[in-house]
């Protein structure tokens, strides 16, 4: 392999091929993940080399990213004209170029004298400094950042991850531990759902049963569960949005409620209290379904009664101060088929506004409606499941919010919702669910046996923009989203779960479907960047034994588990 590479230009069609021979030539280049749109590398370039602290000029509307990146090096941090810089300084600007620039887009330049990072907005800079963050090695005294000039800007405008917090609550530590490392692969939307049938996971002043009577569950022998304040949750969102990150609250309705049932009965259909299994009764192997979802116990909200969006409303203002991210997530999805038809309220309800006697689907239409005008009367824009009037999970069958409502398609409606106009989340279920198996030989407890594998080759290829779609179509999907359920994940199997999955998702939410086109340069970039993943606190998950796999089998057999 010839050492004589001048100048590589690394372009989106031949990137990871061009940065092979960029490698070959400078063994020390670092893995990025997401790759560039542009890199070039000097090979015979010397590096930026400066001893610590770091000295960054930045201007005012980029110092949020020089405020990050001193929290990884130590860095003296000026305020001023960044055209005045001196050698040895990383030099941190905003500058609009043009109206319609991507607002995340920046440029990245390294020679032996500075480090230059301009950006479009702060959002952009935020972007730029992690890509800044992987490419550095550093020591106790000193930086070192190979020479290089990049260009990039992502494709899509949303890239998001889903953390379910209800089934199984996940420690604050583990959440900010997560939000460092998505800051780390640029996914920018960090959706928290919070409120399930399991469990109600953040205080509530104006209605503190719910988590009195609904953030803990199982026998006294194994008591499980916990929430998070409201000071907890304002810090989440603060940490996130250091970091470039939003969060995006999920309150299910009106399936999903039965933490809310549990604690006030009076908000479904049958109006009495729901039967929970005896706190003394012997624990089965710890999953946590079985203790909020007593055989045919599922209960929606129930449509007819105006108590329950008096519930709703006060929910809605009780949180704006806690959530200022103007978007929020509604639910929407998998109600239980045949309880409104068989409510006395529910069927005043259809009666009173035309909707055809029996027609469930029609009642949640005007009920996601309504809740969602509750959420534009607060400022806030609404987003809901995919196919969630369906009981066949049509994907034609979509309830329509308005007010600008985005749609997470997680069943198959993504090109359906994108020809209606709507503004689509790809998330897929069975290219995007992160608690689908990784491989065949996975962590922790046996699965049902339709579980497919989602491995992270599968998400770096997903194609996010369905086919046949016309050019305006395609611009209705605005990003995709990973899903993470935990039915059967603790927090200490999160991250074993997560990654090294996540970094595909990052790669495939910040680059076109086209440009992902080297699976093999891409997994050995994934397997480069392992040790600045593990210095996150953050280890690669791994396939188990073949021993171990019939070990739980034979487990399962004796104490099958509850789906």
């Amino acid at each position: 392999m010839t050492h004589k590479l001048k100048n590589i230009i690394i372009s989106i069609g031949l990137l990871l091929m061009t940065q092979t021979s960029a490698l070959n030539a400078q063994t020390a280049f670092p893995p990025l993940i997401p790759l560039p749109q542009e890199l070039t590398v000097a090979d015979n370039d010397a590096p930026f080399v400066a001893t610590l602290p770091a000295q960054i000029l930045t201007d005012t509307q980029a110092q949020p990213a020089a405020d990050l990146f001193s929290e990884w090096v130590k860095s003296n941090i000026a305020l001023g004209d960044t055209s005045n810089k001196t050698t040895g300084t990383i030099v941190l600007s905003v500058k609009k170029t043009a109206e319609d620039a991507n607002p995340e887009a920046y440029t990245l330049t390294v020679d032996k004298d500075n480090i230059c990072l301009s950006a479009e907005t702060t959002s952009g800079a935020l972007m730029g400094i992690q890509t800044l963050r992987q490419l550095m090695t550093t020591t106790e005294t000193t930086i070192t950042v190979p020479a290089c000039d990049i260009k990039d800007a992502p494709s899509k405008q949303w890239r998001g991850l889903m953390l379910d917090c209800a089934r199984h609550y996940m420690p604050l530590d583990k959440i900010f531990t997560l939000l460092d490392a998505m800051s780390f692969m640029k996914l920018n939307y960090f959706h928290w759902h919070l409120t399930d049938c399991p469990a109600w996971r953040i205080e509530s002043e104006t209605y503190p049963e719910l988590t009195e009577k609904a953030a803990y569950r199982g026998p006294k022998s194994e008591r499980y569960g916990g929430y998070y304040t409201k000071q907890q949750a304002r810090e989440v969102v603060a940490y996130a949005a250091k970091r470039g990150i939003n969060v995006i609250p999920e309150f299910e309705m009106p399936g999903h409620s039965d933490a809310a049932i549990i604690a006030f009965p009076e908000l479904s259909c049958k109006g009495t209290p729901k039967a929970i299994p005896d706190e003394n009764a012997a624990p089965l192997e710890w999953q946590s379904l079985k203790w909020f979802y007593p055989t045919n116990e599922i209960r929606p909200l129930c449509a007819g009664n105006e108590k329950v969006f008096e519930f709703i409303g006060n929910i809605f203002d009780e949180y704006l101060d806690v959530f200022p991210f103007e978007v929020w997530h509604c639910g929407g999805d998998e109600r239980t088929a045949d309880i409104w038809n068989n409510c006395p309220k529910c069927k005043a309800r259809m009666k009173e506004l035309g909707i055809s006697e029996g027609d469930e689907h029609g009642l949640q239409q005007w009920f996601m409606k309504r809740v969602s005008d509750m959420l534009a009367a607060r400022g806030k824009r609404p987003i809901s499941w995919a196919v969630s009037r369906s009981d066949s999970m049509n994907p034609t069958d979509m309830d329509e919010l308005g007010n600008g409502a985005f749609v997470i398609n997680w069943h198959d409606g993504a090109a359906f919702a994108a020809r209606d106009g709507r503004k689509v989340i790809n998330a897929e279920s069975n290219k995007l669910y992160l608690d689908y198996l990784p491989w065949r030989n996975y962590m922790g407890p046996k699965r049902a046996d339709w579980f497919p594998i989602v491995d992270t080759a599968s998400i770096y290829a997903f194609k996010s923009v369905p086919d046949g779609l016309t050019p305006q179509q395609q611009k209705n999907i605005i990003g995709v989203e990973g899903c993470l359920w935990t039915e059967f994940i603790t927090d200490a199997e999160l991250f074993e779960w997560l990654y090294p999955r996540t970094l595909a998702l990052g790669e495939t939410a910040w680059r076109d479907d086209q440009a992902r086109n080297d699976l093999d340069g891409f997994l050995k970039r994934v397997d480069a960047i392992e040790p600045k993943v593990n210095a996150m606190g953050i280890n690669y998950g791994k396939p188990i034994t073949d021993a171990a796999v019939k070990a739980r089998a034979e487990k399962a057999k004796k104490n099958p588990p509850q789906y």
